[in-house]
């Protein structure tokens, strides 16, 4: 088993931070693909997706929706024994901005930037 620690940043475009969205996005892939290529093979390539934690790189402002490394970590050590092919940690912030796909990017840039500092 390969886990792979990405970042939900992969499924919204960012003025900000161009390539590392891209570059998450293309591991994210990479990782799906291979995940089906060798699955019936018992090799497997389980992808956890990232929101906000309080880590040096979160620019956001903290609230309780933001994590401590601590505790994203027991999440994904968690995870990794599992059987599950994803995890999107924290569960309330990843799950709105996947709904976000539905917002155009420029009112979702828009909005987003009211939680940076």
């Amino acid at each position: 088993k390969f886990v792979l620690i990405a970042s939900t940043s992969a499924l919204r475009p960012s003025p900000r931070s161009a390539s590392y969205a891209a570059s998450k996005a293309g591991a994210v892939m990479a990782f799906r693909s291979l995940d089906l290529q060798y699955a019936s093979k018992g090799v497997r390539f389980p992808v956890v997706m990232l929101g906000p934690i309080h880590t040096d790189m979160w620019e956001g402002k903290m609230t309780s929706l933001v994590p401590l490394p601590e505790t994203a970590a027991k999440k994904i050590a968690a995870f990794a024994v599992s059987r599950r092919s994803r995890l999107f940690y924290p569960f309330v912030t990843t799950t709105a901005l996947r709904l976000s796909a539905f917002l155009p990017d420029r009112v979702f840039a828009a909005l987003s930037s009211s939680f940076l500092k």
